[in-house]
């Protein structure tokens, strides 16, 4: 008698043939299902903490609304009032140029002084540069008395840049030649006949004078030497002091040649 034999299909003896078939079938749509439930699980859960984030985030915007608001404000009128402070010192810069240049261009040596002293009196940036074209007119005009009491006030003014204190000290000690204040003028020129000084070099020129004034020769050849061996000496700085070395009867350095000899422009 002949014994039928059953398919076998994961380990379980199966009814009848084909019927692994049938399982896997269901297996299979079991799968997907399951993967489809999940999918639409993670949808869901993501719409949830979307929904969630957006509620937190207007809750939080409302809240801060204010101080969002206030910034933006603050932010608007600082660059307002910014601008506002340009215009106003762009336009109080043009107005006192104009009033410079319309004091300067006056015909009249009295309505150049005036116009001057009003700006000096006014104060501000300008005062610095009406004191020194003010002191200027009156030299010119002869008042050399007030136009170093005009110099003075820029030297020792508090807060005056130091490149405008030291060219109001080099005028003073030119309009100091001639008087009898030596001791004075020697003290500012050797403050600005430091090696290095911008004035050095027209400082060194003033003391040479100086000293042919009290008969020193010696001490006029040293500082005229200075100034020819100066890297920073001008040509026709350089030149000078060369021609007043041969006219004292100095001896020139041993670097120049009988080109430096030769009168220059400027």
């Amino acid at each position: 008698m002949m014994v039928k034999k059953r398919t076998v299909f994961c380990g379980y003896a199966q009814p009848f043939p084909g019927w692994h078939r049938l399982g896997r079938r269901f297996m299979v749509r079991q799968r997907k299902w399951r993967r489809f439930y999940v999918s639409e699980t993670d949808s869901f859960l993501e719409e949830v903490t979307e929904e969630v984030r957006r509620d937190k985030m207007i809750k939080t915007m409302r809240r801060n609304a204010p101080f969002l608001i206030g910034a933006v404000v603050l932010l608007i009128g600082g660059i307002g009032v910014n601008e506002y402070l340009k215009a106003s010192a762009r336009a109080e810069a043009e107005a006192t140029g104009d009033a410079m240049m319309a004091a300067l261009t006056a015909e009249d040596a009295a309505d150049r002084a005036a116009g001057l002293q009003a700006l000096v009196a006014e104060g501000g940036d300008a005062e610095v540069l009406a004191r020194m074209q003010l002191a200027a007119v009156q030299a010119r005009e002869g008042d050399r008395e007030a136009a170093i009491d005009t110099l003075r006030a820029v030297q020792g003014g508090s807060g005056v840049d130091t490149r405008y204190a030291d060219i109001a000290a080099m005028k003073i000690a030119m309009l100091l030649q001639g008087q009898d204040t030596v001791a004075e003028r020697r003290a500012l020129l050797e403050n600005l006949s430091l090696a290095g000084h911008p004035l050095q070099d027209l400082a060194l020129e003033q003391m040479a004078a100086l000293a042919l004034e009290q008969g020193d020769t010696e001490a006029a050849l040293a500082d005229l030497t200075r100034i020819v061996e100066s890297p920073t000496a001008s040509s026709s700085g350089r030149s000078r002091a060369t021609q007043l070395i041969i006219a004292l009867g100095g001896e020139l350095p041993e670097q120049e040649t009988g080109a430096d000899l030769l009168p220059t422009d400027g």
